[in-house]
């Protein structure tokens, strides 16, 4: 016979605030969500006018990233540090340095973009074949609008993809050298 789990949950929680650990409240305020937008968590450079394997620069794949925020119950804001993996591939067509752009944004609840920023890494061409580079951002500031919570907004991320880009990952297949 099974038991309910939620006496034993409140029996844990219950102590922890009449010590003066969290209260309920702080328990339920949370980060923002954190997510990595499916169509910019990949792309593939190709040399000018190239359109086959063969014309792989690199291609790129965000990983699952983590973030650890800072808000204290009442603050008008919340402030957001993020570690976002990449994994990159070097192609055949690799000749210099690349860059790979990506963004940072954040979504309000009703769903608009409120702020997003922009950031670039430069991939040296003498990148090992497969190689995973982390990001980090920090200080992504969120402003909460009053009788909002944290865990109401969302952070974005994807890479700046160009029109063909963008078109590429959504029609076919990403080119893997």
């Amino acid at each position: 016979m099974r038991r309910p789990i939620f006496p034993v949950i409140l029996s844990v929680l219950m102590p922890l605030t009449a010590c003066g650990g969290p209260d309920i409240n702080e328990i339920a305020l949370t980060c923002p969500a954190l997510a990595i937008l499916a169509q910019a968590s990949e792309v593939t450079k190709l040399r000018p006018g190239g359109q086959t394997g063969e014309d792989v620069v690199l291609s790129a794949e965000m990983l699952p990233a983590t973030m650890a925020c800072d808000y204290e119950l009442g603050d008008p804001e919340v402030s957001v540090n993020l570690s976002v993996p990449i994994t990159v591939r070097r192609g055949p067509a690799t000749a210099e340095a690349q860059s790979l752009n990506y963004f940072v944004a954040v979504v309000d609840p009703n769903g608009s973009v409120v702020s997003k920023r922009l950031f670039a890494r430069n991939i040296p061409a003498n990148t090992p074949q497969v190689s995973t580079v982390t990001e980090f951002v920090n200080g992504t500031t969120i402003g909460i609008a009053q009788n909002r919570q944290p865990f109401e907004y969302q952070v974005l991320l994807g890479f700046q993809l160009t029109a063909d880009e963008y078109v590429r990952n959504q029609s076919e297949p990403l080119f893997r050298p």
